[in-house]
């Protein structure tokens, strides 16, 4: 589990630089929380849920944050026309 969330970050971190947009970074990153919440699913690595809540909950901000990030680069680029 360890190589292969080395790996994804790895690959997002690429992708990033590479010229993508903050959208695609975003997208990139959901697929990312949505991988390892399916993987601790049907594992069941963790016998308590707490850790998963608490996945839930940082995942929830992140994507929340991202959103509010992106709608304000918006707002700014609609001044500049």
């Amino acid at each position: 589990m360890f190589l292969l969330s080395l790996f994804l970050i790895l690959v997002c971190v690429i992708i990033s630089f590479s010229g993508f947009s903050y959208l695609g970074i975003l997208v990139l990153l959901e697929n990312l929380n949505v991988i390892i919440l399916f993987y601790v699913i049907i594992s069941g690595i963790w016998g308590q849920y707490t850790n998963f809540i608490i996945f839930i909950v940082v995942s929830t901000i992140e994507v929340t944050l991202g959103l509010v990030i992106l709608t304000r680069l918006w707002n700014n680029d609609s001044l500049i026309d």
